[in-house]
C-alpha cells in the first residue's frame, strides 16, 4: 500500500488547515488541562494539541482500531497519554476528560448511536468540541454514503 506509506511518512509534516487553526485557537483560549479525542486515528490532532496548547498536560486517545492506537502511541511520546480501544457504542462507559474532541469522526456514527453518545457525553463531560463535521440543516440526519451521515448537530445538541 504505497499511499498508506506515503501518508504515514508525511503524517506530522502536513500543513495545518483552517479547522486545525480554529481548534488550537479555541483550546488555547479556554486552557483545558486534559482532553479526550474520540476516533483519534493516528494521533495528529492530539500531537498538534501537545505541541501548541501548553495548558494540556494529558490526553486520552480513543479509537476502534488497535493498529491505529499503536501508531498513535508512536506519535504521542512522553507518557502523557492513555489509550483506549472502543467503538462509538462503548465510549460512554470509558473514563473521559472534561474536554472531548470529535474531529471529522462523528459522521461515521449511526444516528441512533450518535443520540445516545451525545446524551452520555453531555452528562459525563464539561465541553464537547465538534470540528470539521459535515452537517445538514433539516431533520436529524441525511445519509451521506453507505458508511457516513450528515447530522444536524444544532438540533441534536438542543435535546
Amino acid at each position: 500500500m504505497e499511499l498508506d506509506k506515503t501518508y504515514k511518512d508525511n503524517f506530522l509534516s502536513q500543513m495545518f488547515n483552517y479547522e486545525h487553526v480554529l481548534m488550537l485557537d479555541i483550546l488555547r483560549k479556554y486552557k483545558p488541562e486534559s482532553l479526550t479525542e474520540i476516533a483519534c486515528g493516528w494521533g495528529k490532532n492530539l500531537r498538534l494539541v501537545f505541541d501548541h496548547v501548553p495548558s494540556v498536560k494529558t490526553v486520552t486517545a480513543i479509537d476502534i482500531s488497535p493498529d491505529t492506537l499503536d501508531h498513535c502511541r508512536s506519535v504521542l511520546t512522553g507518557g502523557r497519554a492513555r489509550y483506549i480501544q472502543a467503538d462509538f457504542e462503548s465510549i460512554p462507559a470509558q473514563p473521559l476528560d472534561s474536554w472531548v474532541l470529535a474531529f471529522n469522526s462523528l459522521m461515521y456514527c449511526e444516528p441512533g448511536t450518535l443520540v445516545r453518545l451525545l446524551d452520555a457525553l453531555s452528562r459525563k463531560t464539561r465541553y464537547l468540541l465538534i470540528m470539521r463535521e459535515p452537517s445538514c440543516s433539516s431533520g436529524h440526519y441525511k445519509i451521506r454514503s453507505d458508511i457516513s451521515f450528515f447530522h444536524n448537530y444544532e438540533l441534536l445538541l438542543k435535546k
